[in-house]
C-alpha cells in the first residue's frame, strides 16, 4: 500500500533500486503506523535520486550501474526518511490524521492533524456565521479537551449558547465567550445580564471577565472546569458528555433549561464527533 501511494504524491521512480530496501524496512517496522507515510522533504528525495526523470532526461541520461546497498546504508537512509520532524500525512485519510493526533508527542504534528480534521468536518455545518464560529474554535476545543480532560462537544456547545455564536456584546467587545464572571478586584466589566429561567428569570448587574481574544477565553474556561473542585463530580464523567452536562450544569448556570439547551446544540451540529478522539489521546498518553 505504501509503495503505491509514493508515486502520485512525490512522483517517485519506483524502479530506482534504492526504493525497495527502504520500503521493506519501513513496512517491517511496527513503530510506524501503516497509514501514515513518513518521508523526507523533496530535497532529500532529489538527493537520493528518487524523483522520476522527465521525458527529456530519459532520452539523454546514459545508463549507470545500479548501486549495491549495504545493510548500514539502508538503515541510514531509512532514518533520514522517517525523521519524525518531517512526516508527511495523507490528509485524505481521516484515520491517519486521528492516529497522528492520538499518538504524536509533537504538539505541532498533533495540532496540524486536528486542523485538517476540523477542515474536513466544517463542510457539514451550515454555511455562514455558524460554520465560521465552530471552525474557529474546534481545534482549540479538541486540544484543550485533551489537556484538561473535558469533552470538546460541551466546550463548543457552551460557547455557542453563552455567546450567541460569538455575536453577543460580551463576546465581540470583551472576548468573553462563556459568560465567565470576575471578582471585584479583577479587571472586569459590569454589564446587565439575566439570571435564572422561565418564571424566575430576572435582570441584574454582574461583573464579567475580559480577555485578549477568544483563544484566551476558551483556555481559561477549560482550565476552570478542569481544575475547580466544584466540577469534580462532573469531571469523573467527562468521557460521557451527557453525564458531564448533567453534573456540570447546576453548578455552572442558573437556567433550569441549560442541560436541554446544550444537549440540543451538541446533537444538532454533531459536536461529539471528536469526544472519543480526545479520550483516546488521553488514554494513550497515560500508558
Amino acid at each position: 500500500m505504501i509503495r503505491q501511494l509514493f508515486r502520485p504524491i512525490f512522483n517517485i521512480d519506483l524502479s530506482n533500486p534504492w526504493v525497495d530496501p527502504i520500503l521493506r524496512v519501513m513496512t517491517q517496522n511496527k513503530a510506524i503506523p501503516r497509514i501514515v507515510v513518513t518521508l523526507a522533504f523533496g530535497l532529500s528525495l532529489g538527493m537520493l535520486g528518487f524523483l522520476a526523470p522527465t521525458g527529456s532526461e530519459i532520452e539523454t541520461t546514459s545508463a549507470e550501474p545500479e548501486p549495491v546497498l549495504t545493510a548500514a546504508e539502508v538503515q541510514e537512509q531509512f532514518q533520514r526518511l522517517t525523521d519524525v520532524e518531517k512526516w508527511v500525512v495523507l490528509d485524505s485519510e481521516a484515520s491517519a490524521l486521528e492516529q497522528l493526533f492520538v499518538q504524536s508527542s509533537k504538539e505541532e504534528l498533533a495540532g496540524g492533524a486536528v486542523q485538517r480534521l476540523v477542515a474536513e468536518k466544517a463542510g457539514n455545518w451550515p454555511a455562514g456565521y455558524r460554520r465560521d464560529f465552530l471552525k474557529s474554535l474546534s481545534a482549540e476545543a479538541i486540544e484543550s479537551g485533551a489537556e484538561n480532560r473535558l469533552p470538546p462537544s460541551v466546550t463548543l456547545a457552551q460557547a455557542v449558547l453563552e455567546s450567541g455564536w460569538g455575536r453577543s456584546g460580551l463576546a465581540r467587545r470583551h472576548n468573553n465567550l462563556f459568560g465567565v464572571k470576575s471578582g471585584s478586584l479583577d479587571d472586569g466589566v459590569v454589564l446587565t445580564t439575566f439570571e435564572g429561567g422561565g418564571d424566575t428569570r430576572e435582570q441584574q448587574k454582574a461583573r464579567f471577565r475580559r480577555y485578549g481574544d477568544w483563544s484566551e477565553s476558551l483556555a481559561h474556561h477549560n482550565r476552570l472546569l478542569g481544575s475547580d473542585r466544584r466540577y469534580e463530580t462532573a469531571r469523573s464523567a467527562w468521557m460521557d458528555w451527557r453525564a458531564f452536562v448533567d453534573e456540570m450544569a447546576p453548578v455552572y448556570a442558573t437556567d433550569p433549561a441549560y442541560v436541554s439547551n446544550l444537549s440540543q446544540i451538541v446533537r444538532k451540529y454533531d459536536l461529539d464527533t471528536w469526544d472519543d478522539l480526545v479520550a483516546r489521546r488521553v488514554a494513550y498518553q497515560r500508558r
